[in-house]
């Protein structure tokens, strides 16, 4: 008889519980009714409240809106200023005035939505058409005294374009949400302390019985856990079902509530009971009663403590002497008991332990036979389990962290589960159904209506067998449907065909996937919780992947890397404890000031100091012989009481005070020298105000630019892209000549060596500079380094905010200074930033001058081969090329098809098959697609924007998506069924490498194709340059004389080819900007006159070459070089795709070219020179951090 049997109040309510839920069964799809939004009437304040009437007035004389700012009531923590449009006067004509502005218009706003300037937070959107990034930027969460007119201001003068100001004259768009503690609510009775304290909800609702309700609702629960069909029904049992819930519960309260008016008296959670749901979510952690610990571990059951190693049970007296053994396993027990269990299935479990493991004869160690079975060799040595890679290792010795190639049984599973497979290919056709209202961006732009959707199946039986099958095709459209998407999707949901289907199209993710998911979300009510085979060894490439590059990436990781080939490299480096920039400047400061050396960060891991009592603090700086701890103290992380409130809540630290906050600080300080250690405290506003007063210590500040460790994505730069003269004309002997590198990055992928493995990374004993002498060992260097300033051609690349550059002097660049350069001293012109050993060396071969090291990352000779993944891979896809291409000539005879296969094969190093040579254009154009896509994916950034669909009720789960750490919110936006989508950003510091990707193959390879560039630069020489692009040359020489690139030429891989066509010379060229230039081809024979005109970012057609032109463009440029510049307008028309799905509008915009040399310092006659460059520079050597 079960103890759940005997009578008694817990148990009957169960029965009860248990008798009463309704378990639906049916193998249909679930569908849940789409929600919507509770209509509350917000009442909006008149604004006033922090504003005087003399602000308002001017407020409004110098902004247009385009309707008065009105609130939305969203839950009980947000409302939300729908997309408003505004517009700045003509008056409004200074910077300073627009800031003043917007900080008006900020506190007119938070005084409409009813919040208060110190604790009401506001999420602010801001959007305009002159931004770097499309999407414009997103400001979370922040106060007033943390975001206002100023920050706004200095947030718009960073992200504008080329550094120029924002056109007052174009119209901003604005999304507002202001957070605060509104009274009432929709939904049902919470428990406060569970919802606001917890973040859990409140299952238990009503007065009393609440302990056998909530025992009810958990062995329910627990009963459901028995099969995933049962815990989804639980799932639909405990929502929000009033209806329900009252007949499952005959005492539930039922409680009638008024437009948002508290009626009820809300539970406090004093002596209440109620079911929390496990959830790691909301509980972050487990507590295991079997061995008194707190574990954060999914997987804690098999490495629990309590839990026996050799029978697998908890119950097991493990204390005797083990007498009895196991021949199978060849592991001795304890007892009879402890034998027999290891020879049960413990726990639900596949396997039994004498199946799973057995013990090493030599060493002991107990081995998983699952591991080995998946091709993991057992070791003696190797006892520690590394968490990042999964290998086994030598804890006594360095490890070598490597991704893994994939093992046999994963690969075969993967294999294994493309065999059956059902594919979907579906196209939208759209109309727009009102006009655009012309170049207004004022004014709403229309969204695109979907009228036709076209689709069409495919199977693993149609397509490889030939079989039939059951796919089928058809269309959608607005003849025979009134809503063709909501059919077509409707479609997609519940014919039985595409269940496990691929459903994919062209360009979807940009276009017809937005329509298909919001119509999936607002009209189903689904919620997604986030948003060529004999080549390949049989992979399927739709199957697997996504993308081109993402496929091509799979056949790396599965067929072609080999163990070691890719060390783990940490995205952000391998830095110290965190410190701020500004307290490590400070440090280094006193270290010039008082010629001490103090031990932080950028000099290895800081110093801990113990206490008496066990206890561990780390310190900013240390210095051993005066034994001196100097600490800097954030005004804002320690509450300090001449900054901050007292009394206020510390932002970072929920329920506590700023003041307890500086206590804590003040204790720690008092502890440390209660320790004997002199310490020696600055608080941030006593560093500033120093600042104020020595300029040379705000020099030092200003120039210092090493305050951190090597971040690898620093040395990830791109292709050099720059323009040498403006305007050039050929004399009668004379030409211009195009050359252009065939398949630069894959050339340098086969014929350069990459390191493998993981580095040893110095952060002190760097080896000595010597002048001239290149660096001896092979990896990444963080250094600072000056270049000669009279260098025509420069070699290291430096970035700044929009630009990749290759300047002589950092100030000339960062301040984009025009005029001749007049810096003399190190400290105005060196760059410090993370180069290969490579780029280095050939830098210092050409008179740059090493000043300091400041991490180095070192991998060893042995370590450096040449890429087996890269050769076995790009080979294949070069034979297939030159196959594809078919033969030179068709009428080629077999002796002369064997040469050209043997020059192929001596050239390329790859054999062509005969019979496989024919023309095949398509195969060729794939091929090439597959050999440039090789590398990118290996150094894919991991910052990722993801998104959310919520309840908009639901503020709980959305201050935690919201407020989780490592991100940042992008957008909100509400719709209005009653849901609302988040957008968040993984933020920068907090990204962990992603599987298969190292940046430093990606580092490498673009490091390598510049220097290929560099070389041919060079042969060409810098008066005779006219402009370079990644990975081709134009420039100018006598007709008469060779090639200056001659050994560069060739037909081989790697080689420079002429991008000129046959019978045709340049004559004349034009050079507005980087990837913007237009040039004259003539023919010799005809004399027949042809103009090629590239300008990156606007298709040139008909309408465009009208305004767009050589003429236009040379006219341009004339008039910049006498001083003038004037913008030639394109008028366009884009598709736009909000952050919204399904929200897809043709917006009119106008392209604006002009010339721009941002990059380099124009001469009167149209020639450049470096930024920077100094003839005959009388060189100062100020550096001053050595």
């Amino acid at each position: 008889m079960s103890k759940w049997d005997s009578p008694g109040a817990i148990e009957e309510t169960i029965e009860e519980v248990c008798a009463k839920v309704k378990l639906v069964t049916g193998s249909g799809r679930k569908t849940i009714k789409p929600l919507h939004q509770v209509a509350v009437e917000f009442e909006n304040k008149d604004g006033t409240q922090f504003m005087s009437e003399e602000e308002i007035v001017e407020m409004k004389n110098h902004i247009h809106f385009e309707y008065e700012p009105k609130f939305v009531y969203r839950n009980e923590k947000r409302v939300s200023l729908p997309e408003t449009r505004l517009r700045f006067k003509g008056t409004t004509n200074s910077p300073e005035l627009m800031e003043r502005t917007f900080d008006q218009f900020i506190r007119y706003c938070i005084g409409k939505a009813g919040g208060n300037l110190e604790r009401s937070k506001m999420s602010f959107g801001f959007f305009h058409e002159g931004f770097h990034k499309a999407d414009g930027f997103w400001i979370n969460e922040r106060t007033y005294q943390t975001f206002n007119g100023q920050v706004l201001m200095e947030e718009l003068v960073r992200i504008t374009q080329s550094k120029a100001e924002v056109d007052i004259d174009d119209t901003f768009i604005i999304h507002m949400h202001v957070f605060n503690n509104f009274e009432g609510g929709a939904g049902r009775c919470r428990n406060k302390m569970f919802d606001e304290e917890k973040k859990i909800p409140a299952y238990v609702v009503g007065d009393g019985k609440c302990l056998p309700k909530a025992v009810a609702l958990a062995m329910t629960f627990y009963a459901s856990k028995e099969d995933v069909e049962q815990r989804s029904k639980w799932d639909r049992m405990i929502r929000k079902n009033s209806t329900r819930l009252r007949k499952i519960l005959p005492n539930h309260q039922r409680v009638q509530l008024g437009l948002f008016k508290t009626r009820y008296k809300k539970i406090d959670g004093v002596g209440h009971y109620d079911f929390i749901k496990p959830s790691r979510m909301n509980m972050k952690a487990t507590y295991c009663h079997k061995c008194k610990q707190k574990t954060l571990s999914t997987g804690h059951s098999q490495v629990c403590d309590a839990k026996c190693e050799k029978c697998g049970f908890y119950e097991c007296d493990n204390t005797q002497t083990e007498t009895i053994h196991c021949e199978m396993c060849n592991t001795n027990f304890p007892n009879e008991d402890c034998y027999n269990g290891h020879l049960e299935y413990a726990y639900r479990a596949k396997k039994t332990m004498c199946e799973k493991r057995y013990t090493c004869l030599e060493c002991g160690f107990r081995v998983c036979k699952d591991k080995i079975s998946q091709d993991e060799v057992h070791d003696c040595e190797k006892r520690s389990r590394c968490m990042q890679c999964m290998e086994m290792y030598d804890a006594t010795r360095s490890h070598n962290c490597c991704f893994q190639p994939p093992r046999k049984r994963f690969k075969e599973s993967k294999m294994k589960a493309q065999k059956s497979y059902r594919i979907l290919c579906y196209d939208v056709e759209t109309i727009v159904v009102n006009s655009p209202n012309g170049p207004d961006f004022s004014k709403p732009q229309p969204n695109h209506e979907v009228n036709l959707v076209c689709f069409k199946m495919c199977c693993n039986l149609c397509v490889e067998e030939e079989m039939e099958c059951d796919c089928e095709a058809g269309n959608f459209h607005y003849f025979e449907h009134v809503d063709p998407l909501e059919d077509f999707v409707d479609f997609l949901l519940h014919n039985t065909k595409l269940d496990n289907a691929y459903v994919i199209a062209h360009n979807g993710g940009r276009y017809d996937h937005n329509f298909v998911l919001s119509k999936i979300m607002t009209s189903f009510g689904i919620i997604p919780d986030y948003i060529c085979k004999r080549l390949f060894n049989n992979w399927n490439p739709i199957i697997n992947s996504c993308t081109i590059a993402s496929y091509v990436h799979h056949i790396l990781k599965f067929e072609h890397f080999q163990q070691g080939d890719l060390g783990i490299i940490s995205e952000n480096g391998w830095p110290e404890r965190n410190n701020s920039v500004f307290a490590l400047k400070t440090l280094m400061w006193m270290e010039k000031k008082d010629g001490v050396t103090i031990h932080h960060k950028l000099r290895g891991p800081e110093k801990m100091i113990k206490m008496a009592n066990g206890d561990c603090f780390f310190v900013d700086g240390y210095e051993e012989k005066s034994n001196t701890v100097y600490e800097i103290y954030g005004c804002f992380y320690h509450g300090c009481p001449m900054c901050t409130n007292p009394t206020l809540e510390h932002p970072n630290h929920p329920g506590v005070e700023n003041k307890a906050i500086y206590d804590r600080t003040m204790e720690r300080e008092e502890r440390i020298k209660e320790a004997e250690y002199n310490v020696i405290s600055w608080w941030e506003h006593e560093i500033n105000e120093m600042l104020k007063i020595d300029s040379e210590m705000r020099d030092f500040f200003k120039k210092c630019r090493h305050a951190s460790h090597l971040v690898p994505r620093e040395g990830m730069f791109g292709g050099r892209t720059q323009p040498y003269q403006m305007i050039v004309e050929c004399e009668e002997d004379e030409e211009i000549c195009y050359d252009d590198f065939n398949s630069l990055y894959p050339s340098v992928n086969i014929m350069f060596q990459y390191p493998r493995g993981q580095p040893v990374v110095y952060k002190i004993n760097f080896p000595p500079i010597i002048p001239g002498k290149g660096v001896d060992k092979k990896g990444l260097y963080f250094c600072s380094i000056y270049a000669p300033p009279d260098i025509k051609i420069t070699v290291l690349p430096y970035k700044i905010p929009g630009f990749l550059t290759f300047p002589s002097c950092r100030t000339c660049i960062e301040k984009n200074q025009k005029i001749a350069c007049n810096h003399t001293k190190v400290s105005d012109r060196y760059l410090t930033g993370v180069w290969t050993h490579a780029e280095l060396n050939a830098a210092i071969e050409r008179g740059y001058q090493l000043l300091q090291f400041h991490e180095i990352w070192w991998w060893p000779d042995d370590k450096w081969q040449t890429a087996a993944y890269f050769v076995n891979y790009l080979k294949s896809m070069i034979q297939l090329k030159h196959e594809a291409s078919g033969w030179p000539r068709d009428d080629m005879t077999d002796g002369e098809k064997l040469a050209y296969i043997n020059e192929i094969e001596q050239r390329d190093g790859v054999t062509l098959v005969m019979e496989n040579v024919r023309k095949a254009d398509n195969m060729r154009e794939m091929s090439k697609l597959f050999l440039n896509t090789c590398w990118g994916k290996l150094a894919e950034n991991p910052v990722r924007t993801e998104s959310k669909i919520f309840e908009t009720l639901d503020h709980v789960s959305q201050s935690e998506y919201m407020s989780e750490q490592g991100y940042e919110v992008k957008g909100i936006k509400d719709w209005d069924d009653g849901r609302t989508l988040i957008t968040r950003t993984s933020k920068t510091e907090s990204v962990k490498t992603k599987q298969f990707t190292s940046i430093v193959i990606g580092i490498y390879t673009t490091s390598y194709a510049r220097l290929r560039l560099l070389q041919a630069m060079e042969a060409v020489g810098s008066e005779n340059l006219i402009y370079v692009d990644t990975d081709s040359v134009i420039y100018k020489k006598k007709i008469s004389d060779p090639s200056p690139v001659k050994t560069l030429i060739g037909d081989g891989l790697g080689k420079l080819k002429s991008e000129i066509p046959n019978g045709y010379r340049i004559k004349k060229i034009i050079c507005m900007a980087s990837k913007v230039y237009s040039y004259l081809l003539k023919h010799l024979e005809t004399g027949e006159e042809k103009i090629v005109t590239k300008f990156k970012g606007v298709v040139l057609n008909s309408s465009t070459s009208r305004t767009i032109n050589m003429e236009t463009m040379e006219a341009s440029v004339r008039e910049f070089l006498d001083g003038q510049t004037n913008v030639i307008s394109v008028p366009e028309r884009t598709m736009r795709r909000s952050k919204v799905l399904g929200e897809i509008t043709t917006a009119p915009f106008e392209k604006r070219l002009k010339p721009v040399m941002d990059k380099v310092r124009v001469l009167p006659g149209g020639k450049t020179l470096p930024s920077g460059y100094y003839l005959n520079c009388p060189l100062v050597e100020d550096y001053p951090y050595i």
